[in-house]
C-alpha cells in the first residue's frame, strides 16, 4: 500500500505552447501539489508546497498563454456523484473548509487567494478569471489587484463558462432545471444574448478560432 501512495499521479496537464512551459497537478503520499517545466530541459519543479494530506483537490489549473502564471481552484469534489461546488473537511477542522480560485506565478511565490468559488476560467489574455460562486458569474483580475464582482444575476445556476478567443465575451450555460439556456455576457451596460433559447437543455459551449 505504501508504494501505491509513494507513486505520483500527474493529473490536470496544461501547456503554453509559445512559452515552451507545462505545467501538472501531481498527488503523492496524500499530499496534492502543483509542478512546473519549461523548455529546453522540463525539468521538473515543485511549485507549490502543500504538505498536508487534507482531502482539498486541486483542480482547474490553467496556464497563461504567456506561461508567466497559473491559476487553479482548491477544494470542493470533482470526482464523484458528491456536489462538487460542496466544501470537504475529511480533517474535521472546526472552521471548515472553503472551496478558492487560487493564482501563483510561474517563476514561483506565494499562491493568492482570488476569492472563493469553483470553475475557473483563464482569460486567453491571462489577465483575469471568471468564476462561479453561489450559481452566478464573477470576474477577478488574475493577480488579485482588487476584489471579485458579480458579472450576471440571472435565474438559474450559472456553469460552463467559455471565453471567446479575443477575450471580449464570455460564453455561460445558466440550468434553469427543467431547461438550460445559453448566454453570451459581453459588458456590464450590455444585454446578455441568449442563443436560441428554448425549453431544450443546451451546454458545454465552445467558441471557433474566429
Amino acid at each position: 500500500m505504501e508504494q501505491l501512495r509513494g507513486y505520483a499521479f500527474p493529473l490536470e496537464v496544461v501547456s503554453a505552447p509559445q512559452a515552451g512551459r507545462v505545467a501538472w497537478v501531481s498527488e503523492q503520499h496524500g499530499l496534492r501539489n502543483i509542478w512546473v517545466a519549461e523548455a529546453p530541459a522540463y525539468a521538473p519543479r515543485k511549485l507549490t508546497g502543500y504538505a498536508e494530506d487534507d482531502g482539498q483537490t486541486l483542480t482547474g489549473l490553467a496556464l497563461s498563454t504567456d506561461g508567466r502564471r497559473l491559476i487553479y481552484v482548491r477544494g470542493g469534489e470533482h470526482g464523484s456523484n458528491w456536489d462538487r461546488s460542496a466544501p470537504i473537511n475529511p480533517a474535521s477542522m472546526p472552521g471548515g473548509e472553503k472551496v478558492g480560485i487560487w493564482s501563483i506565478g510561474f517563476a514561483g511565490g506565494t499562491p493568492r487567494l482570488l476569492g472563493e468559488g469553483d470553475l475557473a476560467a483563464l482569460s486567453p489574455d491571462g489577465a483575469r478569471v471568471a468564476f462561479v460562486r453561489d450559481g452566478q458569474p464573477w470576474l477577478v483580475p488574475a493577480d488579485g489587484s482588487s476584489e471579485p464582482r458579480r458579472l450576471v444575476d440571472t435565474r438559474g445556476k450559472v456553469g460552463s463558462l467559455a471565453w471567446s478567443p479575443d477575450g471580449r465575451a464570455l460564453a455561460f450555460v445558466a440550468d434553469r432545471g427543467s431547461h438550460a439556456l445559453l448566454g453570451i455576457y459581453r459588458a456590464a451596460d450590455t444585454p446578455i444574448t441568449w442563443i436560441a433559447p428554448s425549453a431544450g437543455r443546451d451546454g458545454e459551449p465552445r467558441w471557433s478560432p474566429d
